[in-house]
């Protein structure tokens, strides 16, 4: 049974999951950090507590306890959409992989379906041979079919509200409990009160803003670093300018231009084959 075609996936369409990867990563490595933020918070007020416990000054010892249930309950929340996050990234990039392959095997399998009725006449014992290769070409091509795939994505966001709806309470509980604390505790005292030995103090995280101009089609040029990076770990560190830009839907001067700010900020290091 000849299968339907599906549709031709163009290179705006490589693009969109491109960026969907690159928003994931970011997503991906900023919960990364806060998760690092917040462990490190969790063991400076268990200490105080300890300290205060060993003070006997019990109102502290339990405002300090109370706030380490609230980092924790941050902790939880955190951890689980890391995990979503990351699950939703591995099936895009699984998608990408699997469309580019597609994109390089599609014409040789036209080439083999003429070739293929030119041969029955002449070699009939191997029509059959042929139309099991061809269905089976044929299935992976349905399979790929962008309906199918935006299909499961719609599913996986389905199911990802879904569990998310108990993580919404615990965010809604921590901030109350969290804002509770600060009544009675408003400023925590890490300078009065010494830190364990060998624990360094923790240190606010500064706000990033970025102040470069929008790439093409609305893209910064970050985004486009991360593109260009992302592409350079998956290829071995090897790079053919022309087939970069074709992949990630660029032009070769956005390609030229994000090697430069990549090497001149030390991220990777040029050089010429």
């Amino acid at each position: 049974m000849r299968s339907r075609k599906a549709p031709r996936i163009t290179q705006e369409d490589l693009k969109a999951l491109n960026m969907a990867i690159v928003s994931l990563t970011r997503i991906e490595n900023k919960l990364a950090r806060r998760i690092l933020n917040l462990e490190n918070e969790e063991k400076k007020y268990i200490n105080l507590c300890k300290e205060a416990l060993r003070r006997h000054k019990l109102a502290d010892a339990h405002a300090y306890a109370s706030y380490v249930a609230s980092i924790r309950a941050s902790l939880r929340v955190c951890k689980a959409y890391a995990a979503y996050t990351l699950e939703m990234k591995v099936k895009l990039v699984c998608y990408r992989e699997i469309i580019l392959v597609w994109h390089d095997i599609s014409p040789s399998l036209e080439e083999l379906r003429e070739a293929a009725k030119r041969l029955r006449s002449l070699l009939p014992w191997l029509t059959e041979d042929l139309r099991e290769f061809q269905d089976m070409a044929s299935s992976i091509i349905d399979s790929l079919n962008p309906e199918e795939i935006l299909g499961s994505v719609k599913a996986l966001e389905e199911s990802l509200f879904s569990s998310s709806a108990e993580v919404f309470k615990q965010v809604k509980d921590a901030f109350l409990t969290e804002a509770n604390i600060e009544e009675i505790l408003p400023t925590p005292p890490g300078l009065t009160t010494p830190l364990a030995e060998g624990q360094a103090p923790a240190v606010q995280e500064p706000i990033s803003i970025s102040l470069s101009a929008n790439g093409p089609q609305g893209m910064s040029q970050e985004d486009i670093d991360e593109m260009v990076l992302d592409y350079l770990r998956r290829s071995g560190g090897k790079l053919n300018i022309v087939d970069c830009a074709k992949e990630l839907g660029l032009t070769i001067s956005d390609v030229r231009s994000s090697l430069d700010r990549l090497a001149s900020s030390g991220r990777i290091k040029l050089s010429k084959r």
